[in-house]
């Protein structure tokens, strides 16, 4: 019995050595291009680090906009270095000012607007939007949607569908069919997948008790967790991989998924809101120590999902100009 067990191990060992060798090579060259080109500091002066962190910053702020218990005076310290972005930007790329830009300054101005009534001190933002011209082409902040147009273009044609898909934060009390979220996921299973492996999984909550105690580790749905009804977990399973080559190929997969999931939770009528987990090794080990997760799959991200309100308001969320990521050879 013993013969048998210690060459088995010192095999398993051995190909563990093997493909680890083979995979370090890529797996590094993935680290170096992330570590030299990702953002590094709080003030970044490379172009597209500069505006995806001031795309970050107003979103957090224009999200704080539309939370169901809103709280007056939040954000000020993403607003004070929101500020000094956009001034840095202003400096730098005057001739090129982009629709971020302007989204930025019609964040800005709506957080005036709603503190208006209200003894939070915002004149660092009203002196700073004083010279701004660009305000009044601007574009950004909150819109408010209705359920029936919501309800009418989830059903017209793909564009329309598309379109209509937002991020809701403010679900109503309406709980949600499992026999409807089994049928968006049903025809998301028609997403496409490498060599049509279909390794993408998903995890269903329906208990509130542990649905937050999840999003207590995600950690981006503060002020609307309560809200919100059903949560998906979107992930696949390592396993059906193999080699260097498929090292995205998890990702790329689930991915695709998700945004059919996506788009068929639009289709059924249903609200919906993507949660990141992009986190640390330390948060993924306690959201396995939290829920039963095969080992072998890799988590990618939530899909909150609820019920709309006869109202609700929405992050604009304004897109890049076609020019900004086309890039015709």
């Amino acid at each position: 019995m013993i013969k048998k067990i210690i060459p088995s191990v010192f095999d398993k060992f051995l190909r563990y050595s093997r493909a680890f060798k083979a995979f370090y090579p890529s797996f590094y060259y993935d680290l170096h291009r992330f570590s030299k080109y990702s953002i590094k500091n709080t003030y970044p002066s490379k172009h597209t680090q500069l505006t995806a962190k001031i795309i970050s910053l107003y979103h957090v702020i224009e999200k704080g906009l539309i939370m169901p218990d809103r709280r007056l005076g939040y954000g000020k310290d993403r607003i004070e270095l929101l500020i000094t972005l956009l001034k840095q930007y202003k400096e730098s790329y005057s001739c090129g000012l982009s629709v971020h830009y302007n989204s930025a300054l019609k964040v800005l101005q709506t957080y005036i607007d709603i503190h208006k009534d209200s003894t939070i001190n915002v004149d660092y933002i009203v002196i700073f939007l004083k010279n701004e011209s660009r305000l009044e082409k601007a574009s950004g902040g909150s819109f408010e949607l209705k359920k029936e147009v919501f309800k009418e273009k989830s059903k017209g044609d793909f564009e329309d569908l598309v379109s209509i898909r937002k991020s809701i934060r403010n679900f109503s009390k309406e709980s949600v069919s499992l026999d409807t979220i089994y049928d968006a996921i049903k025809i998301a299973q028609n997403s496409p997948s490498t060599c049509n492996r279909q390794s993408s999984r998903v995890y269903l909550f329906s208990e509130k008790v542990k649905i937050m105690q999840v999003l207590k580790l995600q950690e981006g749905s503060r002020g609307f967790d309560h809200k919100i009804d059903k949560l998906l977990m979107i992930g696949y399973d390592i396993e059906a991989y193999q080699g260097s080559g498929d090292r995205y190929s998890g990702y790329i997969d689930a991915s695709l998924f998700a945004m059919s999931l996506l788009y068929a939770l639009t289709y059924k009528g249903l609200g919906s809101v993507s949660l990141n987990w992009s986190k640390s090794k330390e948060k993924d080990i306690n959201l396995r120590k939290v829920i039963n997760i095969k080992e072998s799959h890799n988590i990618v991200f939530f899909i909150g999902v609820g019920n709309l309100n006869d109202k609700t308001d929405i992050a604009v969320s304004t897109r890049h100009n076609l020019d900004d990521i086309l890039l015709e050879l």
